[in-house]
């Protein structure tokens, strides 16, 4: 880029100089002292020749102006490389810039992962939260259906000495009834206490296991 811009500033020149004809110093200092073109007729007196002074400062002037014309090419040249350099370096910013965005973007997502990952652990406690809760339940419940058995043996044990209860009760009352009094026989002796029977009385069975 920057030889094409020092191209398109010689070509301007050379075109300057080629319409100024005579008057352009750069013209005579660059292909030669004297004009290619011929000398108009204008009355004026003939060309200096090379031999005469003023020639020779012409040509002084002409050299000057032209190393100070290659001084600023230079110049130019070394601000374009300078130019060259700052666009590279500004390419390899953006390139720089746009790996930070890239980086940034990771970052992003592996933070949006991480924030994920944290939602999944704390459904996870709250399961396993749920799942003791639910344990426990169940274990007050086998507590609770444990006690009722208990309860329940201790009924049917308890019913079980009622009805003996109530057997012994049974019996008690049935040999209650079966007791009675015989009178003595009629004789016209008088008996003897030897004579007289007393009747077996049945004797209650012992009471149940309390």
């Amino acid at each position: 880029m920057g030889n094409k811009v020092v191209l398109m500033l010689i070509s301007s020149l050379l075109i300057i100089s080629s319409s100024n004809g005579d008057k352009s110093p750069f013209f005579r200092g660059a292909f030669g002292t004297q004009s290619k073109l011929p000398p108009k007729n204008t009355g004026a007196p003939a060309p200096i020749t090379p031999d005469s002074p003023s020639t020779e400062k012409t040509s002084t002037t002409d050299n000057t102006w032209f190393a100070s014309m290659q001084e600023y090419m230079s110049s130019m040249q070394e601000y374009m490389n300078r130019m060259q350099e700052y666009n590279n370096v500004m390419q390899a910013n953006q390139e720089y810039m746009n790996r930070m965005q890239a980086n940034q973007e990771y970052i992003n997502r592996m933070q949006e992962y991480m924030n994920r990952m944290q939602a999944n652990q704390e459904y996870m406690n709250r399961m396993q939260a749920n799942q003791g809760y639910m344990m426990n339940r169940m274990q007050e419940y086998n507590n609770m259906m444990q006690a009722n058995q208990e309860f329940m043996s201790r009924m049917q044990e308890y019913k079980s000495r009622m009805q003996a209860n109530q057997e012994y009760m049974n019996r008690m009352q049935a040999s209650m009834t079966r007791v009675t009094v015989e009178e003595p026989p009629v004789s016209p002796a008088p008996s003897t206490p030897e004579d007289e029977t007393v009747p077996d009385i049945e004797q209650p069975p012992p009471p149940p296991f309390t």
